[in-house]
């Protein structure tokens, strides 16, 4: 079977399952990917024996602790670390004996995900390509909390009979822990890796930073070439001499130097208002048109263009990651297409293309490759035998990998108007050719209609020349009938024939009757004698 073929067939097929392509370089017949690698954007979460030297032995031991990845274990740590936040802004301002229970019972969960995380990766758990620097910070995180909540207490029971020098420094020990755990509200952060919309605001947010670096770049210097002019005309007393009034003092105090002016002259540019320079206004009305066209150009144009900087970024980001989504689904299609073309090499056992439901429900009682299929795509051994049975169609208790493919491809793609299309555009396919295929067999019938009554149609033509010959001969023999019946007696004429006819008669037999008496007379007496 042509698998380039089946490999076009089976494109656009699949949703998108956030998951590994390291099994692209895995030999045939090992696990399916579960995250997409970091090129394109997502989190690297399974690890090869070549590549990052782990036993087979540990990799079967991590694949038990394969809930860790899941969707309702990362709810629940999310869950976790926004009651973690809550708690700590409530501890803040609310003095309770039951937060020392809380904080046990949350830093005891957080080991808890810690050691599950460490037992599912490894070593591999800090060297992740795109998280080991929360890993990091997570792990030091628990850590402090551990060693403060747990192991400093249980110290300072040991040493409470130390000298007062080991006491005080147990206390900065103990300050330093204390410090480090106020890092904990960091951990909110980690949201924005588990919520697919804040990742991708805050990857947002971080491309229109660079975006804008040209733009600040420019921003400061405006506000430090007109800094050093304030601050000469200004601050210096060249506008302002030392015996204006208080209101004007004030003024020339906050262009007394380069930064300060610059300060003054950023907060006019986010929108402080130009009212508390009016006695400077007062004084030099010379300077109003100035500082309207400073305004004018900091606050208004170089705001608008960062403004737009920003929205063209985050525009372009979202295309972007757009994109990698694409790329993802493409990967991911050519994965699983492959490793449906390698299920498919294992239950064609005789190696014609087509599976036959004996060797399908071989393939199903493979515990490994139903794994494959149940995790990739969603779908469930009984599902499987349904497909099969809705391909095989015309219960010939076979399919080909093209039927498999296209019945697989119309199941895992989700209801979208794409698919409304598509099943319009299959539709519209399927109805020509079953109008075309209706036409050829009417007028297959037809012709042999046509071959079937051919000769009977030539007999009734025989027939029916005949009657037309007929109908012209009869046609000369009416005018002779109707001159023969013209010269027929009248039923008068007929009558006195017969009369005639019968006195004739009569008179003949009255002779007859006379000659015979006479001959038998004459017989008599020739006897006599």
């Amino acid at each position: 079977m042509n698998s380039a073929r089946v490999i076009d067939s089976a494109r656009g097929v699949y949703t998108i399952v956030r998951s590994d392509v390291d099994d692209d370089e895995r030999p045939k017949g090992t696990a399916m990917p579960l995250v997409p690698k970091s090129e394109t954007g997502i989190r690297l979460r399974l690890f090869t024996h070549a590549g990052h030297g782990f036993s087979e032995a540990w990799e079967q031991k991590s694949n038990n602790l394969e809930w860790v990845e899941s969707t309702w274990f990362q709810a629940t740590s999310g869950i976790i670390i926004m009651c973690n936040a809550v708690v700590i802004g409530l501890e803040t301002d609310l003095e309770s004996s039951i937060w020392f229970w809380v904080e046990h019972a949350l830093l005891a969960y957080f080991l808890f995900e810690l050691i599950v995380r460490l037992l599912r990766h490894g070593c591999y758990f800090f060297r992740q390509e795109e998280e080991w620097g929360w890993n990091v910070f997570d792990f030091l995180i628990v850590a402090s909390g551990v060693a403060d909540q747990w192991v400093m207490p249980l110290l300072h029971s040991v040493m409470r009979h130390e000298v007062k020098d080991s006491k005080q420094g147990m206390a900065s020990v103990f300050m330093v822990f204390r410090m480090a755990r106020l890092l904990r509200i960091v951990r909110l952060f980690r949201l924005v890796k588990i919520v697919r919309p804040l990742y991708e605001l805050a990857q947002s947010i971080t491309e229109a930073l660079q975006g804008m670096f040209w733009v600040l770049v420019f921003m400061i210097m405006t506000l430090y070439s007109v800094a050093i002019l304030c601050t000469r005309l200004i601050g210096h007393g060249n506008i302002i001499g030392d015996d204006a009034d208080e209101d004007l003092q004030e003024i020339k105090e906050m262009f007394s130097s380069v930064s300060t002016s610059m300060f003054t002259l950023f907060g006019t540019v986010s929108s402080w208002s130009l009212t508390k320079f009016v006695p400077l206004f007062e004084e030099m009305p010379m300077l109003r048109p100035l500082f309207v066209v400073f305004y004018i150009y900091s606050a208004w144009a170089l705001l608008a263009v960062m403004t737009g900087v920003v929205s063209e970024n985050m525009i372009a980001i979202r295309d972007q990651m757009q994109k990698e989504d694409e790329q993802r689904e493409e990967k991911r299609k050519s994965m699983i297409t492959k490793v449906l073309m390698e299920l498919f090499r294992e239950a064609d056992v005789d190696g014609n293309g087509i599976v036959s439901r004996a060797e399908f429900e071989a393939m199903l009682k493979s515990p490994e490759l139903v794994k494959k299929i149940t995790k990739n795509t969603r779908m469930k051994v009984q599902d499987l035998m349904d497909l099969f049975d809705w391909i095989d169609h015309d219960k010939g208790g076979t399919i080909t990998i093209d039927e498999f493919m296209t019945g697989f491809k119309w199941i895992n793609e989700p209801l979208r108007a794409k698919s409304l299309v598509k099943l319009q555009e299959r539709l519209a396919g399927d109805l020509k050719v079953l109008e075309s295929t209706v036409s050829g067999i009417i007028q297959k019938r037809v012709e042999e209609v046509q071959r079937t009554v051919a000769m009977p149609l030539r007999k009734v033509h025989a027939i029916a020349e005949q009657m037309q010959s007929l109908d012209v001969q009869l046609g000369k023999i009416r005018p002779i009938l109707r001159e023969r019946l013209a010269d027929v007696p009248s039923q008068v004429e007929l009558k006195e024939m017969e009369e005639r006819l019968s006195n004739r008669l009569k008179a003949t037999l009255d002779q007859l009757s006379g000659i015979e008496a006479k001959a038998k007379v004459h017989m008599r007496q020739k006897n006599h004698k």
